[in-house]
């Protein structure tokens, strides 16, 4: 349940920018972004861990950068991508996807 919350979450960072707004406050005042993600998913009636968040948000800007563990290569073969496109990407968003955000650059998941 909680994997499903935080895309949930995700998608809502990307259609209401009050949300995205409180974690870009975050990341440039040096908080703890993970901890003000699911202090805003609760008001929404969404439940994850911050480490739940924060791998999510590493592990698609590592798959995203072209960078894959060994388990992320076994599972690629033939061309066949499981990774579905990020929230605000299909959908014809008028704002900046979630990811190319301040507060989503705040993890560790690239060189």
């Amino acid at each position: 349940m909680s994997h499903e919350d935080v895309a949930r979450f995700l998608e809502l960072v990307s259609s209401e920018s009050a949300i995205e707004d409180a974690l870009n406050v975050a990341a440039t005042q040096q908080g703890d972004v993970a901890e003000i993600a699911v202090r805003l998913a609760e008001e929404h009636g969404l439940h994850f861990s911050r480490d739940e968040f924060s791998g999510a948000v590493e592990a698609f800007h590592r798959v995203h950068s072209g960078e894959l563990d060994d388990a992320e290569l076994e599972g690629v073969s033939g061309g066949f991508n499981p990774q579905p496109e990020p929230p605000a990407i299909s959908g014809g968003a008028t704002q900046n996807p979630w990811f190319s955000q301040p507060w989503s650059k705040k993890f560790n998941w690239g060189p």
